[in-house]
Parts: structure tokens; sequence; C-alpha cells
């Protein structure tokens, strides 16, 4: 079930189901997290308010989602879940979509920053060092303020973040250099210029890394931004037909919308009149052109290039290709990994284990080595500032938003951070047959009558005229096509998988696999044997009619197979993993369509009844193969939860494609090897960011410590472990966005 919660002037959509109390998701925006600590901090938070079944917070995106048992309107727990967010420090909003860029002041403060630094290092002012202390404190209070606020606050409340160690740092440099302008004597050096540059460098290192994050994270906008706000609907009036342009909103199923060249088409629909090319790279990933007339469907987003067209709608709101779209992006980029949760909770302490470390530090140099005092505390400062939570609060939910949305624009959805790693341990391929390496629409090509061919036609017609199966409508066209007309029936049953039997004019006919009929006790002639055989080996699927218990003829169904299904299929292969074919047909006919295609007959399972699948799946699993399942159809869905990777193609059906942990939006078998390797390449990306933050901290710290120092005759200064704190997370991000460059 779904509903609405309204809270003050706002809605917010929470939805779920559970059968003995309902269970709701409710998200929103969170401002002013700024590293893994604090989103730790803030599921810690919702974790703790009654009824919350699940949380998770995403640091990219600003969103938090909370799954939990919903009593009444909901809007009263909504409101508690806001409060304890607002409690810890941090502002929750409601509202849909991407959260806005946070301010970080622009370049404006970090320039200005620089420039006082600047003049910190190479001018003397009138008055001496005080004139230095004064400029300083000046910039610290208004470029700084907000990071040490908010780091303080974080302090006292027991949740340190990356804000914490910034503003300990900028406060005990300056605090050493005022002691020093003050006691000359103590032969301290006074370094008003290290806090005003580091926090110089943190402000234009978090303006960076806004922007970076921002555009890693674009993929929802950029969906919702091709739907256009406006749609033309005709209209019938006295004077005849007029059109009105109306909010996207007010546009109902059933409006007819007129859409001219150049512009989107407002919503999912079907073509009424009118003839065009649209394109639909941007919500399918084809970069051709298509061609659409009478009778066709669009999807609301593509682009009318160039006739007019009139459009029925079909689908308006949430049940739209294009929300479903935002939809499954949105959860995915919300799903956490459990490589990334693990991370988050090694983040979420990070901060406070760098406090003991710093720490730690001025205890070793100043008690246990014995250094001049204010070199053990600029080095207890460089520790502060040089260790950063955020990149690895970063290195995951970077790369998984910029895959997210580079697949989307390009008709591949990833359902979250979990697949990534599924796709990497991959070994083999599982295709169904009928649907996913076939078009899915089979057709009458051989038939053998033993009757009266127009009473055969008439009596199969009659049966399958209502079946809901692929072949029986096949069979149905075909009869309708030579003029048959059909009677009604007196009863029918469907038998899964196998065939269907009905009574016509008080006679049983059944129609359905051969293995079915002879088990029924119907003899099957050699002059139908010897038919079928041929039929068999060409690939085609063969049925079998019988009046009673005599067989009355026989016929073939060909559905085609796509046209790039060999060459996906080959460069699986080349990919190293091993491709197999799973079929309901006889042996023979799955055997011949595999071969064509390049599947070795070694490697078919045919015969395989519906309810079978997900058990040939979970076998081959057992010897210890990691399946991926490609489907489409409602009998997939069960399979493609079995497997370690189920990949559904966008033409099938919801069932499937919400058992999937991959869709494909345009049933395009080529996008298959681009998913795989989309999602292979994220998972190296992922893996590249999490190294690359722990090796950091691992060497930077010692190094800010002043572990080398000897050895090395160098060390960190706090201004410039700020800086290189600053671009550890900046690199985090422009590695995951390099994705968006890459071909998959």
């Amino acid at each position: 079930m779904a509903r609405t919660v309204a809270v003050g002037r706002h809605s917010l959509g929470v939805a779920g189901y559970n059968s003995m109390a309902e269970l709701s998701t409710v998200q929103f925006q969170v401002r002013g997290m700024r590293c893994a600590g604090c989103v730790a901090a803030v599921e810690r938070q919702l974790q703790g308010c009654p009824g919350v079944s699940a949380v998770s917070v995403n640091l990219v995106t600003s969103q938090a989602t909370v799954v939990g048992q919903v009593e009444g309107d909901g809007i009263a727990w909504v409101s508690q879940l806001m409060a304890r967010v607002e409690a810890a420090g941090f502002e929750a909003l409601l509202g849909e979509g991407l959260a806005a860029t946070e301010d970080r002041g622009g370049w404006v403060p970090p320039v200005l920053l620089a420039l006082i630094a600047f003049l910190e290092h190479g001018v003397v002012l009138p008055g001496g060092m005080i004139s230095h202390g004064i400029l300083a404190c000046a910039a610290l209070v208004w470029g700084g303020s907000s990071i040490m606020g908010d780091g303080l606050r974080a302090g006292f409340r027991r949740a340190p973040n990356m804000h914490t160690l910034v503003a300990l740092g900028a406060i005990a440099a300056f605090g050493q250099s005022v002691v020093a302008l003050i006691y000359p004597q103590w032969g301290w050096m006074c370094y008003f210029e290290e806090p005003v540059m580091l926090l110089a460098f943190v402000r234009l290192g978090e303006y960076l890394l806004e922007r970076a994050k921002w555009e890693s994270a674009t993929a929802i906008q950029s969906l919702m931004s091709l739907q256009p706000a406006t749609a033309r609907v005709v209209r019938h009036g006295e004077d005849g037909e007029f059109l009105e342009e109306v909010s996207l909103k007010q546009v109902r199923v059933g409006d007819r919308l007129r859409v001219y060249a150049g512009e989107r088409i407002p919503a999912d629909g079907v073509v009424v009149s009118g003839i065009s090319t649209v394109d639909e790279s941007m919500v399918t990933g084809e970069s051709l052109p298509v061609v659409k007339e009478a009778t066709m469907a669009v999807t609301g987003g593509t682009i009318n290039l160039t006739g007019v067209l009139t459009v029925g709608t079909t689908a308006i709101g949430s049940q739209s290709v294009l929300s479903q779209m935002v939809a499954l992006v949105a959860a995915a980029q919300m799903r956490k990994s459990p490589l990334q949760r693990i991370v988050d909770r090694v983040a979420g302490g990070f901060a406070t284990a760098v406090l003991a470390l710093s720490l730690g530090t001025l205890v070793l140099w100043l008690f246990g080595v014995g250094i001049d005092p204010w070199v053990a505390w600029r080095r207890a400062i460089a520790v502060l500032v040089i260790a950063c939570p955020c990149a690895l609060g970063l290195a995951t939910p970077t790369a998984v938003a910029v895959a997210s949305g580079w697949g989307a624009t390009r008709g591949i959805l990833l359902k979250g951070g979990a697949c990534l790693a599924k796709a990497e341990r991959l070994s083999l391929v599982v295709f169904d047959k009928t649907g996913t390496l076939t078009q899915g629409c089979p057709q009458v090509t051989d038939s053998l009558a033993l009757i009266s061919p127009p009473t055969f036609w008439q009596w199969l017609a009659s049966v399958e005229a209502a079946a809901k199966h692929p072949l029986g409508r096949a069979i149905a066209t075909y009869a309708g096509e030579q003029g048959i007309t059909v009677v009604p029936l007196a009863a029918a049953e469907v038998i899964p998988g196998e065939g269907i039997s009905a009574q016509v004019n008080g006679t049983l006919i059944r129609i359905g696999r051969q293995q079915w009929l002879e088990h029924l006790g119907v003899e099957v002639p050699a002059a139908v044997r010897s038919p079928i055989d041929a039929w068999s080996r060409d690939g085609k699927t063969v049925v079998v009619a019988a009046q009673e218990l005599t067989c009355i003829g026989c016929l073939a169904i060909e559905d085609p197979l796509r046209p790039d299904a060999g060459t996906a299929i080959a460069t699986l292969q080349r990919m190293g993993l091993a491709v197999w074919m799973l079929s309901g047909d006889h042996h023979n006919t799955a055997t011949a369509i595999a071969e064509r295609v390049g599947i070795p007959a070694s490697q078919v399972l045919a015969e395989v009844r519906p309810e079978g699948k997900a058990q040939h799946i979970s076998q081959l699993e057992s010897q210890g193969h990691h399946v991926a399942m490609v489907g489409d159809g409602i009998n997939d869905a069960p399979a493609l939860a079995a497997a370690t990777l189920g990949i559904a193609l966008g033409s099938g059906t919801d069932v499937a494609m919400a058992s999937a942990d991959v869709v494909l939006v345009r049933p395009q078998l080529a996008h298959i090897s681009s998913a795989i390797n989309l999602c292979r390449t994220t998972y190296g990306k992922i893996r590249q960011n999490l190294v690359w933050a722990f090796v950091y901290n691992c060497l930077g710290i010692p190094l800010a410590a002043g572990l080398f120092a000897h050895q090395l005759q160098w060390e960190l200064n706090p201004a410039i472990a700020g800086l290189a704190m600053a671009l550890s997370s900046v690199s985090v991000v422009l590695n995951s966005l390099a994705l968006r460059y890459q071909r998959f």
C-alpha cells in the first residue's frame, strides 16, 4: 500500500506493506553532514527512534531513508525522526530529489583567506606580530567561524567529525602563536599564518568537494529534467477541436496530447495520429532515432524530432517509465553494500581515534623524547588536520552515484552497491530463451493436419483464442489471418508448462507438448513424428494437437532470434564468462537455437518447467559457479532472485524487474556486457578509493606526527597537512567521476 504523510506545508510519500503492521519508508534531506562520522551520528539517532527497523544515510546525496512501523497518519513519527536529526546538530528538510549543493562560501572565502595567509607570510605589517595576530584572528572569525562552530558543537555532542579535527587544529595553532607572542622568553615560534592557511585550504577543498559531489550525484536531476512542465491537451468545444496548455500535473490517463517537432513528449502513451522520428537516447540509451506512428508506444521525456504527433496518455506520475527510472536510481544510490557498511562503521569512530592519536603524539614528543614543546604541539596539530574521514566515507557512495547516473542515461539501471560486488564474482551467464534470446513474437511457420484443415484450425483457434501464452496467441493469430472463426468453449484447463485442454462443441481437444500428450495416452503416429523431428532440428517449437486420445496433427512455431543475440554472447565469452541457455523446449529444439547463437550443446538446459528454473540456477551455484541470470518474464522472477546477479530486460514484467539486480530499459542484449563491465569497473574504483583513503591515512598520520622527520630532514606543518586532507577527499571524488568518461 502507499500513503502520503503531510508535515506542515510539505508532503512526503510514504510507502510500504506488511501483513501484520504497516511498514513505511520515509526519505528526507539532511544538511550539515561533513564526513562518515556525521553519517554514523545521524544513523545512530534515527535507529534509536521507536518503530524504526532500518536506516540508510547517504553522504553524497545528503539523503536519509528510514523504514519502520507507522501508527495513524505517520505525521508524529516523521516529526520525531526529523527532531532527532536536528537534536544531533543537523538540519532535516522534507522534499524530493537530490539535495542541493550546500553553501561553503564559494570561491571568495578561500581566495581571501589565502591572500591573508600570503600577507602573513611575506609582508611586515605595522605593529609587528601583534598586527599579524589581529589579522589572523579576524580571518579565523570571518572565514572559519562556521567550521569551528560546527566542529566544536559536534565535539560537545560526543560525535566529533572532520570539522572538529580542523577546529581544534586551528585553535591550537592560533593559541600556540598567542602564547609565543605573550611569552617570547619561552623561545616558541609565532605561526599566525598557519591556522589561517589551514582554514583557507579546508574551505577551498570543501568547495571543490561539494562541486565534485554535485557532479557525481546529478543523475536523478538529469532524469527529472527530461519531463516538460506543461502539455498541450486536445479539447473539444462547441467550435470544434482546440488545444489547452496545462500543467503536467493536470494531465490524466486518456487525455490526448499534441506534440510538435523539437518538443519533449510529456507523458507515456500511444500514438493516435501522425508520424515522426523520436530521440529516445536519454531514456533507453538508443542513439538512433526511432520512427513512431499510429498504435506505437512512446515514452515521456523523449524528444519528437520531425513531425507532429497526437499521443493518447497511458501512464502519468509515478506510473510512468521516467518516474520508475528515477525511483530505481534513487533507491540504488541509497542502498549500501556490505563493504560500505563496514567502512562506515570504521569511519564513524575515526575522528575519536585521531583525537587520541594527536594526544598521544603530544605526549610522546613532549614527555617521551623531550623535544621543544612548540614542535611537539605543531606535530600534534598536524596529526589532527591531516587525518581524513571524508575520503573513507566518500569512497563507495560517490562511485555508486556516478555509475548509476552513467547507466541511467544509457538504459542500464543498477540497484545499489551490492550488485557491483556480485558482478565482480561472475563466472557464468544463463539466458532464458523465450523473450530474451528471442524476440518474444512467435509465429506459426509449418503445420500438418490429419483431419480437415478448416476443422483442425477452428478447433485450435477456439481453444487458444483466450490463451495468454505467447504460443497460444501465435496459433490464434495465424488462424485469424486464414479467416477462421472461433466457437465458444464449454470448459478449458491450462496445465502450466505442458498445454491446454478444452471442450469444443462437445469434443475434448488437447494442445501441447508431445511428451505431455503421450503421457496422457495419445499415440503420435510415424507420419507426425517425422516432421516433428525435422522442425525440432531447425530450432522450431513443436505443438501437437489431439481429439480425445487421437492425434489430429501438429504445427511448428518459431520465435525469431534477436539480431544482436550472437554478438552479445560472443562478447560475454570473450570476457571469460561461460554462457548457458535455459528453455522449456524439447532438447533438440533448444540445442538447435543455442548452436545458432554460439552456445555449446553441453551448456543447454532444456525441457525445464517454469518452477524448475530457480532450481537449476541453484544447482549451478552449488557447483561453485557465480551465476548471472538474464530473463524477462514472470516465470523468470524466481530464477532472477536465486542467481548471484539477476538481469531483467525492460520489456519484461514488473515482477521480473523487481526481482533483478540490473534492469535494461531497452531490450538490447549488447547492454548486458556493458552492465557487467560497468559494475566491475565501478567496484574497481571503489577498491582504488578505499586503498587510497587507507594508505593516505596510514602514511599521512605518521608523517604528520614527525616519525620520519629525522630521516627526511623535513616535516609537515599544519597548513600543508590541511591542504593534504582537503585534496585527499577531492581526489577520491575525482577518481569516481572518471567513470563518466569511460566506455563499457
